[in-house]
């Protein structure tokens, strides 16, 4: 009875190393398959071969013809389906169209491909080497338009941003710097519900200024604390109404608040009645 364990222990490691064999075996098989299918060249004219790629659709795309980004994909219809690179796919389609933040290839089914677009989200227009420049939240260049048209309305105007080189559609818009400030300013808008913003002034880093509704022109100083500022002017602009009305127009000094010292923060409104009629000595 003590001599039956040895025995056992050496048929079961027989099975494992059968097993293992068996196994090792499949998966060069597998591979071998899976390569010899990636060199077959199945006609884009044939979509129904049994390892075609039977269907490509797009979704989320706003600004180009879907046709357009399959195309720059390089994928078709009728293409081997072990052919498909979808990291080639993405990266080729977000490197070729300006308003596509993300692109994600995906596949639903075996034989079926879908491009899910996430477009980038309109940050303003600046002028940038002879032309407006439209850019994106992701700080590139949208599309350009002649600067002797005017600033179409729509967009928040960044005033002041400065350009980072070649003005192309796809290629970063404005300098790091520029660009954090605007993003700042803007999400803290969101955040905080401020509606009526139409321009930044990025000229000065150190005086920067907002343009609400073409009535004020609110100074927040230098970007340490434009968020809490944001939050300040949310919570000032209702007395200020509430004070001067509706159609208010003038200056709103908050650039106290850009440094660390909590002693010297004060909020100056001045109405545009004053600023006309100042006399400077």
């Amino acid at each position: 009875m003590a001599k039956a364990k040895p025995k056992k222990k050496r048929n079961r490691m027989r099975i494992i190393t059968v097993l293992f064999c068996v196994i090792l075996v499949l998966a060069l098989a597998s591979a071998g398959l899976i390569t010899y299918l990636r060199r077959q060249t199945v006609p884009a004219a044939d979509p129904n071969g049994v390892f075609s790629l039977k269907e490509i659709t797009v979704t989320g795309n706003n600004h180009y013809q879907d046709e357009a980004i399959i195309g720059e994909s390089g994928l078709s219809v009728g293409q081997n389906v072990f052919s498909i690179n979808k990291a080639a796919a993405k990266k080729k389609i977000e490197a070729t169209f300006p308003y596509v933040h993300t692109a994600q290839v995906k596949s639903p089914s075996f034989n079926t491909i879908e491009i899910i677009i996430t477009e980038t989200e309109l940050l303003g227009a600046m002028y940038g080497n002879g032309q407006w420049l439209i850019v994106g939240q992701n700080g590139k260049i949208l599309e350009t338009m002649p600067m002797e048209s005017d600033r179409p309305g729509r967009y928040f105007y960044l005033q002041g941003a400065v350009p980072a080189g070649e003005s192309v559609p796809g290629a970063v818009a404005m300098d790091e710097r520029s660009l954090n400030i605007a993003n700042t300013v803007l999400n803290a808008a969101s955040e905080y519900g401020l509606d009526g913003l139409l321009g930044i002034d990025m000229r000065d880093t150190n005086d920067i200024a907002i343009n609400w509704k073409n009535q004020l022109t609110v100074l927040l100083g230098n970007e340490s604390n434009l968020e809490a500022e944001i939050h300040l002017l949310v919570q000032t602009l209702p007395h200020i109404l509430e004070q001067n009305g509706n159609s208010v127009s003038g200056k709103l000094d908050l650039s106290s608040y850009s440094d660390s010292t909590d002693s010297n923060d004060k909020i100056i409104y001045t109405p545009e009645d004053v600023l006309q009629n100042r006399v400077i000595f």
